[in-house]
């Protein structure tokens, strides 16, 4: 554990098997940002030993509650604890109303900044709503609450910037023929059968292709080691906190629905979803009728069927995925952290 005597803004966001990364991986990119501004930031939360190093290795202080489920959100900030001077960032789908309310009465002098997905909570007890998913401006949200929406807020990692910066220097294939380098993403954790699938599909559809990996929660190396055979070159890239290297290398990535094809569209990377909830596979409608990714199904209705026919449609010499990746660089996030930073300013208002 590592805690910071005086601190301006605290996280709150869990990352364990079951929750996933992806809640801790947007709010490192809002902590990477207010910290380049100038700000002290501390985590807390329950944090597998995996997310814990992604917190280390960005040199966060942080305060991990353990794997197990908490019984209410007054246990997380029991005993002493350090308040923020300027504001709380809440992350967690779990959080209640009656967890917001608590939120309030204990931290009534600080900004409380919530990011959200859906839209759907009965009341938002909060000063500021951060939604950054595509089509998040359609959302209705109370009139008295500050509303930061739409993908230019998405939060890109201090790495994923780099790797942008880079692919955005090179000259890239207007289409996808010939694409040689692919990347696979699952997620956090692979609750589908989503790797070894979509490593199938590619074995199937382009099997000369060189392949890299990222090996997820519930995915077996040496089963997986099994079905590489057929590849020019493969790597299984085990958990990292920084992807910057593959992100340049790969020509196109196949994901698990969540927040790699935002990774994937603000570098500037061709990329299909299989979508692994039905909530990614909401998100993923949207962006397919921006004509921004490609759409291998909803993966969770099966555990073994293959997206042959979806990937022959997605990447093809007529696909517009190629096209709709440059697109997402102009949507998807914004090229500083200005933007990032202004739902943490108390004089925005609506954005």
């Amino acid at each position: 554990m590592s805690v910071s005597s005086q601190i301006d803004w605290l996280v709150y966001c869990n990352a364990t098997q079951d929750t996933g990364l992806g809640h801790l991986a947007r709010c490192l990119g809002y902590a990477e940002a207010l910290v380049q501004d100038g700000k002290a930031v501390q985590f807390v939360g329950h944090y597998s030993l995996f997310a814990e190093s992604m917190i280390r290795a960005i040199d966060m202080s942080f305060k991990n509650l353990g794997e197990a489920t908490r019984r209410s959100i007054d246990e997380c900030f029991e005993g002493s604890f350090v308040v923020p001077k300027l504001g709380l960032l809440m992350d967690s789908y779990t959080l209640s109303t009656k967890d917001l309310l608590s939120i309030r009465e204990r931290f009534a002098d600080q900004r409380i900044v919530l990011l959200d997905d859906f839209g759907d909570r009965p009341e938002y007890i909060c000063d500021a709503v951060v939604n950054f998913t595509v089509g998040a401006e359609t959302r209705v949200y109370p009139a008295n609450i500050e509303t930061f929406l739409g993908p230019r807020f998405y939060p890109a990692r201090a790495w994923l910037r780099a790797a942008r910066k880079e692919r955005l220097a090179k000259l890239e294939p207007e289409l996808l023929d010939g694409a040689d380098r692919w990347l696979l993403i699952c997620g956090g954790t692979d609750f589908c059968r989503v790797t070894h699938r979509l490593v199938d599909t590619l074995a199937t559809c382009v099997p000369n292709a060189k392949l890299r990996v990222l090996l997820a929660n519930g995915v077996d190396p040496a089963e997986l080691e099994q079905k590489f055979r057929s590849f020019a070159e493969y790597e299984m890239i085990q958990p990292t906190t920084d992807l910057k290297e593959a992100f340049v290398w790969a020509d196109a990535c196949l994901c698990g629905g969540g927040l790699t094809k935002y990774e994937c569209l603000f570098s500037g990377i061709p990329v299909a979803s299989f979508a692994q909830t039905a909530g990614q596979q909401a998100d993923t409608d949207v962006f397919v009728r921006l004509g921004l990714i490609g759409d291998l199904g909803p993966a969770y209705t099966s555990t073994d069927d293959l997206p042959i026919e979806a990937f022959f449609s997605c990447f093809n010499s007529q696909s517009g995925v190629a096209l709709g990746s440059k697109s997402g660089q102009l949507i998807v996030g914004a090229g500083d952290v200005k933007t990032m930073l202004l739902p943490f300013d108390p004089k925005q208002r609506h954005i």
